[in-house]
C-alpha cells in the first residue's frame, strides 16, 4: 500500500499554481462585473415596477406584490450571474483542468501503472466494456483512457465510462419526449493475470444482475454477505479465491470509500468497475491549488486496484486449478 503524503510531496504544482492564481483573479473580476450589472439590472426592474403601477402616487401599495417583485429579481439576478459569471470563467476553468490532468492525474498513475499511458480524451471500446459487463444501454460515452502494466507483469485498462438508457414518454395531447437515465457512471477497469482460472466469478456490490449465469455462493462471513452477492458457476474454485483476506479488502475498502463496486473474474481477466461518477476531473478550490481531499479518492482507489490484483496474483498463482 502507498502512502499519500509521500506521493502529494511528489507533485510540482508551479505550473498549475499560475493558472491557479489567473483563475483566482478572474473569478474576483467576474464576481464584481456580474454585482455590478445585476445591481444596474435591479435599480432599473425598481423604476420600472415603480413607474408601471404607480402605486406610491395611487397610494395603493399593497405588502402582497413586494414578494412577488423579491421572486421576480431574484430569478433574474440568478440567470445573470449563471450567464455572466459561467461565461467569463468557464475558459480558466478549462484550462485548469487541462492543466490538473497533465501534471496531478498522470503523476498519480504513473505512481501505479509502468509504462502508463494516459489519454484525457480518448475513450474505451464500447465492446469492450461489454465484455465485462453486459447490462442494457442505449448511450456509452467514454474518456480518461489509460493502458499499461502493473508491477510489470499484468497488462491494466482503465476508463472512465457512462452509460445510460433510453426512456420515451407520450403526454396525454400525443407530445413525445426521450429522456436518458444513468446506468453506470464511473471508472472501469481490465487487468489480464498471467494465469486463468477455469471458472467465471461475479463478486456484485452495485448491480446484482449483469446476465451472469451462475450460482449465488453462501459465504462464510455475514458482514461481507450484508455487503457483496458473489454468483460463480464453480463453487470450489470461488472458495479457493475468495479467501479471509481477499474478503476483508473488498469489506474494507468498500466501508471506508462508500462506494459501490463490482469485480467479475473470468478466466486471466479481473474487470472491475467503481461507480464513483466523473472521475479525474479538477475541483478549484479557494483555499489551496490542488485539492487534496479530491486527489486522495482518487489515490486510493488506485492503491486498492493495485493490492487486490497483487493479492489476487499471489492466490491464484498458489491455487492448484
Amino acid at each position: 500500500m502507498k502512502n499519500f503524503d509521500e506521493f502529494i510531496k511528489k507533485i510540482d504544482d508551479t505550473e498549475l499554481k499560475n493558472v491557479w492564481d489567473e483563475i483566482i483573479k478572474k473569478r474576483r473580476e467576474a464576481k464584481k462585473y456580474t454585482i455590478t450589472i445585476i445591481s444596474i439590472v435591479d435599480i432599473i426592474l425598481l423604476i420600472f415596477f415603480i413607474t408601471m403601477t404607480g402605486v406610491f402616487r395611487s397610494g395603493t401599495f399593497s405588502t402582497f406584490l413586494v414578494p412577488q417583485l423579491l421572486f421576480m429579481t431574484l430569478v433574474i439576478d440568478l440567470i445573470i450571474w449563471m450567464i455572466i459569471y459561467t461565461f467569463k470563467t468557464s475558459k480558466s476553468g478549462a484550462l485548469y483542468n487541462q492543466k490538473y490532468k497533465e501534471i496531478v492525474i498522470t503523476k498519480l498513475l504513473n505512481e501505479f501503472v509502468d509504462d502508463a499511458d494516459y489519454v484525457p480524451l480518448k475513450a474505451l471500446d464500447k465492446e469492450e466494456y461489454k465484455e465485462g459487463f453486459k447490462e442494457y444501454f442505449d448511450r456509452f460515452t467514454s474518456d480518461d483512457y489509460l493502458e499499461g502494466s502493473l508491477e510489470g507483469k499484468h497488462k491494466i485498462k482503465m476508463a472512465e465510462v457512462h452509460t445510460e438508457v433510453e426512456r420515451t414518454e407520450t403526454d396525454a395531447n400525443g407530445n413525445t419526449t426521450t429522456t436518458y437515465d444513468t446506468v453506470f457512471c464511473g471508472l472501469y477497469f481490465k487487468i489480464r493475470m498471467n494465469k486463468a482460472i477455469p471458472s467465471n466469478l461475479y463478486i456484485a456490490g452495485y448491480k446484482k444482475s449483469i446476465g451472469f449465469k451462475g450460482t449465488k455462493l453462501k459465504m462464510d462471513s455475514s458482514e461481507f454477505e450484508k455487503l457483496f452477492d458473489v454468483y460463480t458457476d464453480n463453487s470450489i474454485i470461488a472458495m479457493q479465491i475468495l479467501t479471509h483476506d481477499i474478503m476483508e479488502i473488498l469489506r474494507d475498502f468498500k466501508l471506508k470509500s462508500k462506494l459501490c463496486m463490482d469485480v467479475y473474474i473470468k478466466n486471466d481477466i479481473i474487470y472491475i468497475r467503481f461507480n464513483t461518477g466523473r472521475m479525474f476531473e479538477a475541483k478549484i478550490s479557494k483555499k489551496e491549488i490542488i485539492d487534496k481531499k479530491i486527489v486522495k479518492r482518487y489515490f486510493d482507489i488506485m492503491n486498492f486496484v493495485c493490492t487486490f490484483d497483487k493479492m489476487m496474483l499471489s492466490i491464484v498463482e498458489q491455487t492448484e486449478i
